[in-house]
């Protein structure tokens, strides 16, 4: 069981505890989207998902706490080469993407973070680039780096773990969402939007082969063999500062009868 789910099951429960029933809060309505390239049983992928929150009717956004994106039954990284080397939350800070090990960046993408300043609402889209970091507690955790830029937001690291709910093979990615800083004494940003790629579609990794530095693709997260019908689910969860859940899902359709890796196990 994720973090993220023990948490949000036990919240209501104490607060009855102590006298207090949880407010009525309208949570926001999240779309999911998810993408395997290339799609075939077996190969290995490039995963990009994607979330977007929609504003209410007067482009009101409570921040996001906290988000958990599941991947399907089978997805993980266990036999993927993806982060040789790691880096660090304080690299990242001072340093900036430049500074991490070229051999520890997984992935890619852009955010969108909703400002409002006084009658007028400000976004800004920020890049992402996601790096392997130093396992927490025996699990794979990455740091999703939002390059930012003043005076709206500041650089962000989010710390997203790796987990495996008990009695199943899914991969669920559990990342608290701390305030993100914006202007000096600015109100707190609230992420509209976030799609990132995780995989070796963009990378290039280097090895020395007789005395030369050779460029080559990691592999990445594996597709199962099998697809389940309906196709392969992915589903998150969303917990808001103002105490509001939202979930969703949806499912990338099976690959064509036939599509399979021609080389299962090949690095990518």
């Amino acid at each position: 069981m994720s973090r993220l789910r023990l948490f949000v099951g036990v919240l209501p429960a104490l607060l009855a505890l102590v006298g207090f029933a949880p407010p009525v809060v309208a949570a926001p309505a999240v779309t999911l989207r998810a993408e395997l390239q290339p799609r075939k049983l077996g190969a290995s992928t490039t995963v990009s998902l994607g979330f977007h929150v929609t504003p209410g009717p007067l482009g009101e956004l409570p921040p996001l706490s906290a988000f958990a994106l599941r991947l399907p039954s089978g997805m993980g990284f266990a036999a993927s080469t993806l982060g040789l080397a790691t880096c660090s939350a304080p690299t990242l800070l001072v340093r900036g993407a430049a500074g991490c090990p070229h051999e520890s960046l997984i992935g890619y993408g852009t955010a969108q973070v909703q400002v409002p300043f006084g009658t007028k609402v400000v976004r800004e889209t920020a890049r992402v680039s996601i790096f392997m970091t130093q396992p927490v507690e025996r699990h794979t955790t990455t740091l999703f780096y939002f390059d930012g830029r003043r005076p709206v937001i500041a650089p962000l690291v989010l710390q997203s773990e790796v987990l495996t709910p008990r009695g199943s093979l899914d991969s669920v990615l559990s990342t608290p969402v701390p305030p993100i800083p914006t202007a000096p004494e600015g109100p707190e940003g609230a992420m509209l939007a976030l799609r990132v790629s995780i995989g070796p579609r963009r990378l290039r990794y280097f090895k020395r082969v007789h005395g030369r530095s050779v460029a080559y693709r990691p592999r990445g997260i594996t597709i199962p063999e099998t697809c389940p019908p309906g196709g392969f689910p992915f589903a998150a969860k969303f917990r808001f500062r103002d105490g509001s859940d939202a979930e969703a899902e949806i499912a990338v359709p099976c690959p064509p009868r036939g599509a399979r890796d021609p080389e299962p196990g090949r690095r990518g």
